[in-house]
């Protein structure tokens, strides 16, 4: 009996020393991952604060050379209306605006360009206004695009000389969103006995408004000159165009 306790005593005495090293182990183990976790975390602070610290190095480096720039060219640093002051910039501008849209008409989906370049009831009742703004500078159909073109160098360019860039602009884009505002107008007056937006829509588009607005006013301020008058002739033939769409 007393040698199997020995025996018994030992085989404890080695379990228990079995044990103590596992958990010494363990324990040197889990204070190595804890040092690495500090390390790691350490090298991802190091690392955050050296590309902080370059963004912001690069970020003034930009700043400061980019504020040399303007204090050398001052007119770069905002929006330059000054050069539409030159009537053919404003011109040439809005020609080609207006051909842009043309040839967009031509390869772009044109259930596309009739949601955004074409107003209508249905397109103020879905909130798309600014089919008021596109649809001055949207003709789909060559002879229309032609004609109005046509009536808005010869005469825009008569109001251009007088009045300036600007004004022709200002001009442009008033006559073409009232033209568009009445013909929307009168499209939901005839529409008042159904819901708004029925039966078939009518769109409205083209750049007649605007280039009747150009031609009204300059045969008011030369009325006296017979041979202005013959070109008004044009925009307004493609004014019937504009709402058969």
């Amino acid at each position: 009996e007393a040698g199997s306790l020995g025996s018994g005593g030992r085989t404890m005495t080695t379990q228990g020393a079995l044990a103590r090293a596992a958990a010494a182990l363990a324990s040197s183990a889990m204070a190595r991952v804890s040092r690495l976790a500090l390390q790691t975390r350490e090298v991802g602070r190091s690392a955050s604060a050296m590309a902080a610290s370059s963004a912001s190095r690069k970020v003034a480096s930009f700043t400061r050379g980019y504020s040399g720039y303007l204090s050398n060219n001052p007119r770069r640093g905002r929006l330059d209306f000054g050069r539409l002051e030159n009537y053919e910039n404003a011109l040439y501008g809005l020609m080609g605006v207006n051909t842009v849209v043309f040839a967009s008409w031509q390869v772009v989906s044109p259930t596309f360009m009739l949601k955004h370049f074409a107003c209508s009831t249905e397109a103020i009742r879905n909130f798309r206004p600014h089919t008021l703004l596109t649809s001055m500078f949207s003709q789909f159909d060559f002879g229309h695009f032609a004609v109005n073109m046509l009536g808005l160098y010869f005469w825009g360019r008569d109001i251009g000389q007088l009045l300036g860039g600007r004004r022709l602009l200002a001009l442009y884009l008033a006559g073409g969103l009232a033209g568009t505002v009445v013909q929307v107008g009168l499209d939901y007056a005839n529409q008042r006995e159904y819901k708004w937006g029925q039966p078939r829509e009518r769109y409205c588009l083209g750049a007649s408004g605007a280039v009747n607005a150009i031609v009204t006013l300059n045969i008011l301020l030369f009325r006296e000159c017979p041979s202005l008058h013959l070109p008004s002739i044009a925009p307004l033939i493609s004014s019937s165009s504009d709402s058969a769409f």
